[in-house]
């Protein structure tokens, strides 16, 4: 399947531009793994919320995790940010 505005997303948030963070993709971002995202650190059917497009991390905590959604119609972008306080921010 074409991503187009995924893969733009990926290339434009590379580890040129923000070097102390690891960037993870996933497939339809560039990168070659799925990255799932779970509610505890039981990996469950159950605590999985999603596979996200891409994820910035540092020193084993989140920093920014971005879901792309991408229509036919009009591209949207809605950028979550987890804030290693348990609450998500949209």
């Amino acid at each position: 399947m074409n991503h187009p505005l995924h893969i733009t997303i990926g290339k434009i948030i590379n580890e040129e531009i923000f070097p102390k963070y690891m960037i993870l993709r996933d497939r339809a971002c560039g990168g070659e793994q799925y990255i799932p995202l779970f509610s505890s650190e039981d990996k469950l059917n159950r605590t999985k919320y999603c596979n996200v497009d891409l994820m910035i991390h540092e020193s084993n905590k989140i920093r920014v995790i971005i879901e792309i959604e991408e229509s036919d119609v009009t591209p949207w972008i809605q950028f979550l940010i987890y804030m290693n306080l348990g609450t998500w921010v949209s």
